[in-house]
């Protein structure tokens, strides 16, 4: 009904709320009281599914609707429940603590997912909240220079030297032109609005384009 029926999230929120008791009367009453004492491991439970799909939901509506420390609650529940994080809600959760200013939590989830080395969300993330706390150091480059190798075009979108993709691409892959979208939507603002991290970001891709130059021309 919030997916289908409900005109905005504020007609979604109820309802929303309302599948999340549900799935939790659901949960308790077919597996016990223990499932929730953490020694589950909640996704794999079937009947205990429901529950996380339907707070993952109601904490993106609590967040649009501008709820944010209910929604980023929500999200570090859900990360508690399910550690290994089977629906990617590390990512929104990143962009949430980014928007409200929270970098220790930040770093901490950063570091709770430290073997992430496939997602650009995480790299360039990574590589921001290094560049905004430390400045350019060996750190920093190390970690801006993974998030190139992992996804080229989003510094050339960032820089100007490239339009991210219009549209939502039907194929996803990693370094492709959905991902970079898809990033660029979220967290763009956050390199803008960082002091000096787009002339970092311009100063180390234009370093990187000289040495592939040097390269092509030996």
């Amino acid at each position: 009904l919030a997916n289908e029926d409900a005109a905005d999230n504020e007609e979604a929120k109820p309802l929303l709320e309302e599948a999340v008791a549900a799935a939790e009367r659901a949960v308790r009453s077919t597996l016990g009281d223990e499932i929730w004492n953490g020694k589950h491991e909640f996704w794999h439970v079937l009947r205990a599914r429901p529950y996380l799909r339907a707070q993952a939901a109601l904490a993106y509506c609590l967040w649009e609707g501008g709820e944010h420390e209910a929604a980023i609650a929500i999200f570090q529940h859900m990360l508690q429940l399910d550690p290994q994080d089977h629906q990617n809600l590390r990512y929104p959760l990143a962009v949430c603590l980014l928007d409200t200013g929270r970098d220790e939590e930040l770093t901490t989830l950063l570091k709770q997912y430290d073997d992430d080395d496939s997602s650009a969300h995480w790299l360039y993330t990574r590589a921001l909240l290094a560049f905004k706390h430390t400045g350019s150091n060996a750190h920093s480059l190390d970690a801006l220079d993974a998030a190139f190798d992992c996804n080229r075009a989003i510094p050339l979108c960032i820089v100007g030297l490239a339009q991210p993709p219009q549209s939502i691409m039907q194929d996803f892959s990693p370094g492709g032109e959905h991902e970079s979208r898809e990033y660029l939507m979220g967290n763009l603002r956050f390199w803008v609005s960082t002091p000096g991290a787009m002339l970092w970001m311009a100063e180390r891709l234009t370093r990187q384009l000289r040495q592939m130059e040097a390269k092509l021309g030996e």
